[in-house]
């Protein structure tokens, strides 16, 4: 005998990507002050639209030298279509009581994303203040989330791509 099964589902589902893929932020040592950003994305890689319900900094496990500027537009919550990306900055800017130590924080995103954690994905950042106030060069793999490298006055760093020579996956973020 042959028996029929109804099956449902969804074809058209959301896939959100995260850059930094790790979610983990680490904005180095710091001179006092001074302010440094990064730029965080996501982009929908489904076939469906992403809900985006929440882009915000958790302020009970976040120190105050941490802010986030989200775009006005589109307001939150908002669909992301398939192959659409939503950028936002995170600043870090520390001060004299941030210290060697550093300061931590999260950064929260809710979606109905179903390949997410219970729709939801947070975003580690870390930072922490130098002493004097040396300017650095920090330069960004934009494949990961952690400095690859930092370049002081006067110091010189060759860089190493391996893609034809074109380095196109770092960024010098200040």
């Amino acid at each position: 005998p042959t028996k029929v099964i109804p099956i449902s589902g969804n074809s058209q589902a959301c896939r959100l990507l995260l850059q930094p893929a790790d979610a983990y932020i680490d904005f180095g040592e710091r001179p006092v002050d001074s302010e440094n950003s990064f730029t965080v994305t996501l982009s929908n890689a489904g076939t469906g639209k992403c809900n985006i319900s929440k882009v915000e900094l958790d302020d009970a496990r976040t120190g105050p030298e941490f802010t986030i500027l989200i775009p006005e537009t589109p307001a939150i919550p908002f669909d992301l279509q398939p192959g659409e990306r939503y950028d936002f900055k995170i600043y870090f800017r520390p001060t004299d009581e941030t210290g060697a130590g550093g300061s931590a924080g999260v950064v929260t995103i809710e979606t109905d994303d179903p390949y997410w954690t219970n729709g939801k994905k947070e975003i580690t950042l870390f930072g922490s203040s130098k002493e004097d106030n040396t300017p650095v060069c920090i330069i960004q793999n934009l494949a990961g989330g952690a400095p690859y490298f930092e370049v002081e006055p006067g110091q010189r760093e060759n860089v190493e791509c391996n893609n034809g020579g074109v380095c196109s996956n770092v960024q010098m973020i200040s």
